[in-house]
């Protein structure tokens, strides 16, 4: 029975070796410790809902249900917990925007996503003014590290996980390359730098998102992530101080109330010109296969097109041209 050897241990490669494993066709993963992609710093939440004018996330309805699934499996099978539903708070700046999410509202498509709990009237002495605000549901928060950290080390109890740098000397056929930006096998990816900041807020006490001029996200610590940036043009993967600047606007112009950034941290997303990502075939003759792409959906995205990939090659399914390397 033919095995494939995956190569990058970000979400992509930790999704294609998982769902390799489960067929029993993973030969062994390859990343080495000391190496740190964007999939490592990513606040790790998948939200249906997002831009200034509301936008549903492409293939949501069949994207979440499928990341829900997988993770919620990989939580029981390694008795951990990493994975779970988180509401947003949207913050409408404008009238305008305000009246965009009511004609959402009115959309059987958005149904699923439109919660109608109560927003908690003290949070708007914390809040700078605004034109009106609402929840909304469906998304979901993943602890990253607790999944990244958790699921190698499963699969080096299965004998699975090469802490190495993958020598493409020693093993030339069935590789599956999921190595972002690292090593781009000649494929159309972009790179999309973004920063976050780690702060504390004292006065801040929720459990959901809180998204206005700036995203800011309850972590298990107490603190708060703030993020993102969007970056085209850069010249390496360091903090840069107009970009944690940015976003410190960014926070004044949500709260009212006091913030301490403690640390900041930055990193080069993968994606391509048409926003979809990159699944299937890149060299014939070895066998060379890739998913890559992701962009600042990983998260989202890698569970269902990780799936598709490893049935692709075990059972020869389509990949669907929407994503497929062909395209």
């Amino acid at each position: 029975m033919k095995t494939y050897t995956v190569v990058g241990g970000g979400i992509a490669g930790l999704m294609t070796a998982w769902f390799l494993h489960k067929k029993n066709r993973l030969e062994a993963i390859y990343q080495p410790t000391e190496s740190k992609g964007a999939s490592s710093i990513a606040a790790g939440v998948i939200n249906p809902i997002t831009g200034k004018r509301f936008a549903k996330t492409w293939i949501a309805d069949t994207l979440f249900p499928f990341a829900e699934k997988t993770y919620q499996e990989i939580e029981q099978t390694l008795s951990i917990s990493f994975f779970s539903p988180i509401e947003v708070m949207r913050l409408a700046e404008t009238m305008e925007q305000e009246n965009d999410w009511h004609a959402r509202t009115q959309s059987d498509s958005f149904a699923s996503y439109i919660c109608t709990k109560a927003v908690p009237k003290n949070i708007y002495t914390l809040l700078q003014p605004i034109a009106s605000s609402f929840f909304i549901k469906g998304g979901y928060k993943l602890a990253v590290e607790t999944l990244s950290e958790n699921l190698l080390c499963y699969f080096k109890s299965e004998k699975k996980w090469v802490d190495a740098h993958f020598d493409t000397n020693k093993i030339s056929n069935n590789v599956i390359f999921c190595t972002g930006m690292m090593n781009q096998n000649a494929l159309p990816v972009i790179g999309v730098k973004g920063h976050y900041l780690v702060c504390e807020m004292p006065d801040l006490t929720v459990d959901f998102v809180v998204h206005g001029h700036a995203t800011i996200i309850p972590q298990k610590n107490g603190l708060y992530r703030v993020g993102s940036t969007y970056q085209w043009a850069f010249e390496n993967d360091e903090i840069e101080k107009v970009q944690v600047d940015f976003l410190t606007s960014g926070l004044k112009k949500t709260l009212r109330c006091d913030f301490k950034v403690i640390d900041a941290l930055a990193g080069i997303r993968p994606t391509t010109a048409d926003r979809r990502p990159l699944v299937g075939c890149i060299d014939v003759s070895k066998k060379h296969f890739a998913l890559n792409g992701l962009g600042t959906k990983g998260y989202s995205l890698a569970p269902y097109f990780a799936d598709m990939l490893v049935n692709h090659l075990t059972t020869d399914s389509a990949i669907i041209q929407e994503v497929s390397i062909a395209r």
